[in-house]
């Protein structure tokens, strides 16, 4: 790993005091970045490489955010001001992640759990649970135990 690499990791554990954990995230990301100062070009291969790579989007995304912190760092603006529209060094954009739209509950589905008849207390609960959106602190009680055979 290069040197400049090296005194960035440095600062941060040592001036920031972020966690090991944290300089051994940005070190694996770090390891993606080639050269010290990358043109707008390599940064768009850079990306290119981990998608090649298997990476998925929020992976890729995950690593980005390290590797713009380095590019903040490494263009010499303070560590007290964030990054943002005002800074000249070369940025990442995010790469755009799916959105997973879950499935809900239709109108023929809600009649269909009110008109279920539980035959038990493990029954019960897990119909109220279900017609209350599964949140358990509105509709289990405490003091009984459910489905303990």
């Amino acid at each position: 790993m290069s040197s400049r690499f090296e005194q960035f990791l440095r600062e941060r554990e040592y001036l920031l005091g972020v966690s090991p954990n944290t300089i051994e995230w940005h070190r694996q990301s770090l390891q993606w970045l080639r050269i010290e100062e990358p043109t707008a070009e390599d940064l768009k291969e850079l990306v290119l490489r981990m998608r090649a790579a298997g990476l998925k989007p929020s992976s890729v995304n995950c690593r980005l955010r390290s590797i713009n912190a380095y590019l903040h760092w490494n263009s010499g603006a303070s560590t007290d001001r964030k990054c943002g529209a005002g800074c000249q060094h070369p940025h990442v954009p995010r790469v755009k992640e799916p959105v997973l739209v879950l499935p809900t509950f239709s109108l023929e589905d809600i009649h269909k759990l009110r008109a279920y008849k539980p035959k038990d207390y493990c029954q019960q609960r897990l119909q109220t649970l279900a017609l209350r959106s599964a949140r358990p602190s509105l509709s289990c009680a405490p003091s009984r135990t459910c489905c303990s055979s």
